[in-house]
């Protein structure tokens, strides 16, 4: 499974967006490896990490463990809840469902010279907390900005609780659909 992930991220053009579908149970194992190789083949880049799913200390201890500089990472954290000042690599959203400050967040972040990519761990949470068609149209505005501004784009979804209809839509705004569903790859 490493391998075929490897060989679909080797020699991806540049601001590229990439669709990867994984199954629920090797989700954290894919995340955590993604993150690792994008940033060892692209040395010297840095970029965004938009978390849905973890709050920012709990992401960078679990990022560490794995070998991961986190240095290389801006993060922006949608899942704290309390009201916490930013800090130098982060910026707290404070909640899942707020696009609208998220994308103020983005909108200045893809604009950043240094950052090289952004990466965006769960569609299943984006769509949650803000329904299909508000995700969908959501990705479709991070997309947009990430091709505006030449960065490459990182999208997870995970295939058991992303809608279809999400997947179908993206596939074809996306330049590399990384399809893992199948479980038999894993085996």
């Amino acid at each position: 499974m490493i391998e075929l992930i490897k060989s679909k991220l080797e020699g991806i053009p540049p601001d590229s967006v990439i669709l990867t579908i994984i199954p629920t149970e090797h989700y954290q194992e894919i995340n955590m490896f993604m993150v690792k190789h994008w940033l060892e083949i692209n040395p010297g880049h840095r970029g965004t990490y938009i978390s849905l799913n973890r709050p920012f200390n709990n992401l960078v201890t679990t990022l560490q463990r794995k070998d991961v500089d986190t240095s290389r990472l801006f993060f922006v954290d949608c899942v704290t809840k309390r009201e916490e000042e930013d800090i130098g690599n982060c910026i707290f959203i404070g909640t899942e469902n707020s696009l609208t400050r998220l994308g103020i967040a983005l909108s200045s972040l893809v604009a950043k010279e240094e950052l090289s990519f952004v990466y965006l761990d769960s569609l299943n949470t984006l769509a949650l907390y803000n329904g299909l068609d508000s995700a969908i149209k959501f990705t479709h505005f991070l997309i947009t900005k990430l091709r505006n501004h030449s960065k490459n784009g990182i999208i997870l979804g995970i295939h058991e609780h992303t809608n279809k209809k999400i997947i179908n839509e993206l596939s074809q705004l996306c330049d590399v659909v990384i399809d893992l569903s199948d479980k038999t790859t894993f085996t």
